[in-house]
């Protein structure tokens, strides 16, 4: 597995925010020789369809690979 790496957090949680309108619970950015994997917990309202809360991981982790350098994958996984 690859070793946790530092990373400025704000571009992060503004793909986020964006989407959710709230920060994620949790954010991990790890290094591998690929690049940086980045994984998130995310909240989304409890009323929120199973497809509703898909299309939003997908949204945000097109936007986080967009706008974070190195990027080769983000995980997203959305909790009530």
């Amino acid at each position: 597995t690859g070793r946790e790496a530092a990373l400025d957090a704000d571009a992060i949680e503004r793909a986020v925010v964006e989407v959710t309108g709230s920060p994620p619970r949790t954010t991990r950015v790890l290094a591998t020789p690929q690049g940086l994997v980045i994984l998130l917990t995310v909240a989304v309202d409890g009323a929120t369809s199973l497809a509703e809360a898909h299309e939003r991981a997908g949204t945000i982790a097109r936007r986080v690979r967009g706008t974070v350098p190195d990027v080769v994958d983000v995980v997203v996984h959305t909790e009530p």
